[in-house]
């Protein structure tokens, strides 16, 4: 194998890399007037279904789904993002409040956060969980 062979394809790599990106980052124009809204808006569809015991958040944003085809698909994907993430969070809700999780990443919050709840603190728990981890 050449080295000079390997080096030169390599530039020749990162120079339709370089010109794909390029290309990419001018024509999207993202719209924060709608990527905000959506984004608010699946984090809270997202809390209510996690909430609910046995609609997990694929089940949650499979719901949400048919309202995305008329969407923009930058904003589509941000709002099915953001209700993924809002149904993690709120799967622990019932996990902490009845001692049932809502969602499979919540069963080890059952052991603490149902405990913290009987203890008279549950509002402390929520509060925990929306701090994200380090």
């Amino acid at each position: 194998i050449e080295i000079d062979g390997v080096v030169e394809a390599l530039a020749e790599l990162a120079t339709y890399v370089r010109m794909a990106i390029v290309t990419t980052a001018r024509r999207v124009d993202f719209d924060l007037l709608a990527i905000v809204p959506a984004a608010f808006a699946g984090v809270a569809w997202g809390i209510l279904g996690g909430a609910l015991p046995g609609i997990s958040p694929s089940i949650t944003m499979a719901l949400l789904l048919p309202f995305t085809y008329g969407l923009d698909p930058t904003v589509a994907i941000v709002l099915l993002a953001s209700t993924y993430v809002g149904a993690e969070y709120g799967g622990s809700i019932p996990a902490i409040l009845i001692g049932t999780p809502g969602t499979n990443a919540a069963a080890a919050t059952v052991a603490d956060g149902y405990a913290m709840k009987q203890q008279g603190r549950a509002g402390e728990a929520l509060i925990v969980l929306a701090q994200p981890a380090a």
